[in-house]
């Protein structure tokens, strides 16, 4: 009991020690970053590299032995921030050379050597700032607690319910706008969406979040083997719209929820890496590289046949040389981003979408960063479409210097405050799961994503509540019938 007692303190000291660490080098790359980027003077620009993602390494490895959890979300916008935006730096410094209609997009961007290297600095100095917001929070359960696992009877059905409702949304959004020929082209996803159609996307959202909350109700009664059911199901109806991220979220809510109750139930032990983890996290990102080679292939023209034709070797390789530099990778929107310049927008892209339902009533001007940037570096040949300027383009498009600054930090502290709100058991796992992912999805996309977020939060809420009213009626009326029954018996008895 004592030498466990001192390898704890022991622990403790290492863990209180690198938090200190990690807060130093944040708070120095955080404000380096923002002078190099204020001043444009390249000559910082190492100093600042070093200092920076020596900061991240430590505040990731930090985060993972204090959380005992390699998915908190700090760790994974570590990790998916250094695939999309860092890689892609380090490829180009190194000399490699995009494939042949990347580099050609680029061109056509107007991308100088300067712009490369500053949307390189804004990323890391992005990454900083969220960390560091990450670490200004302070809390973290020390011992293990129950996560919250523990559902009304009624919730599974009313999760069922909500399921049925999206299905039928998603049904007469498609009867609307599009046909069964579309789903089999998949020329759905260039269809004019009618006026008027939008809510039944939204409540589409209702599917969604039925599905992950049944998949944590299934959890809940120890139904591993059928949890991931409901969402897989999801995605198939999703996937018909031509989103390849809106489809396979569900799944990784589902995913994460599993990877949660499993540590529950083994009492929270320290992490350790296996090679049964690589072996997982391996073909977790072949998995995903099909997916989306296949969503663009379905989506493309290809429509079902896509399926078998996405099985070959050589086009899953090629698909993938083209992701880092073009799909994953998206260091090209922030480099846009610096080539326009800061504030630009002047806040109207936050404005829109914060303010939402009254934005859609109310003379509320919005302006999405994404299509701005190819609106400004590209022009539109065909269809207007967009970038995904991420939360960092958003920030430095609408607000400059002060946006990250200010943007930045906040996202990471409110990413702390939910995560330790549901390590401490105050959060429902369904809840959390689904305002994690999309959060997450928020950052790399937009902040115009947040009415669908805060839609599907909204909707997992409602069928809570539903559940609970039917819980209240069935024991009202069970009440009821005891009394009346008693009561007979009363009178009988005199």
């Amino acid at each position: 009991m004592i030498a466990r007692s001192n390898m704890l303190e022991r622990e403790y000291d290492v863990v209180k020690g690198q938090s200190y660490l990690a807060l130093w080098l944040l708070v120095s790359a955080f404000s380096l970053g923002l002078f190099a980027l204020w001043s444009k003077e390249a000559y910082i620009v190492p100093v600042f590299m070093g200092i920076g993602y020596m900061g991240v390494v430590v505040a990731f490895r930090h985060s993972i032995i204090s959380s005992r959890d390699l998915f908190n979300p700090l760790c994974v916008v570590l990790v998916i921030s250094f695939i999309r935006y860092s890689s892609p730096a380090f490829l180009l410094m190194a000399g490699v050379e995009p494939p042949p209609g990347i580099s050609e997009f680029y061109r056509l961007m107007g991308l100088s050597e300067s712009d490369w290297l500053w949307a390189h600095v804004l990323t890391l100095t992005s990454i900083a700032g969220i960390a560091l917001g990450w670490f200004l929070v302070r809390g973290q359960p020390s011992e293990p607690v129950q996560l919250g696992f523990s559902f009304a009877p009624g919730v599974g059905h009313a999760a069922v319910l909500g399921m049925l409702v999206g299905v039928a949304a998603l049904v007469v959004f498609i009867g609307v706008n599009a046909s069964l020929g579309a789903i089999l082209t998949g020329a759905i996803r260039s269809t004019t969406i009618q006026v008027g159609t939008g809510k039944y996307f939204y409540l589409i959202y209702m599917m969604i979040a039925g599905s992950i909350l049944l998949s944590a109700y299934l959890l809940a009664k120890n139904k591993r083997r059928v949890a991931l059911i409901p969402v897989v199901l999801c995605g198939l109806f999703l996937l018909p719209l031509g989103g390849r991220g809106r489809a396979i979220t569900p799944l990784l809510a589902a995913l994460l929820l599993q990877w949660y109750r499993q540590r529950e139930q083994k009492a929270w032990p320290r992490f350790r890496l296996r090679i049964a983890h690589v072996f997982v996290l391996v073909a977790s990102f072949i998995f995903a590289m099909w997916l989306f080679h296949f969503g663009a292939m379905y989506r493309g023209g290809h429509g079902i046949g896509a399926l078998a034709e996405s099985l070959s070797l050589q086009g899953n390789w090629e698909h993938t040389k083209n992701s880092v530099f073009g799909e994953f990778g998206q260091l090209h929107s922030l480099a846009g981003a610096i080539a326009i310049g800061p504030g630009v927008l002047e806040g109207k892209t936050f404005f829109a979408s914060l303010s939402w339902p009254l934005s859609e009533v109310l003379p509320i001007p919005g302006r999405s960063a994404g299509i701005f940037i190819v609106e400004t570096l590209v022009g539109f040949p065909q269809n207007k479409w967009g970038l995904h300027a991420s939360l960092i383009g958003d920030a430095y498009l609408n607000f400059g210097l002060f946006g990250i600054m200010l943007i930045m930090p906040i996202f990471g502290m409110l990413s702390k405050l939910l995560y330790t709100k549901f390590r401490k058991g105050r959060l429902n796992p369904a809840i959390y799961v689904f305002a994690a992912v999309y959060g997450i999805n928020l950052y790399l996309k937009s902040i115009d994503t947040w009415p669908y977020t805060l839609t599907g939060l909204v909707f997992i809420w409602v069928i809570i509540r539903v559940a609970d009213f039917l819980n209240f009626s069935q024991r009202g009326l069970t009440g009821a019938h005891a009394a009346r029954v008693g009561g007979f018996h009363s009178v009988r008895n005199r």
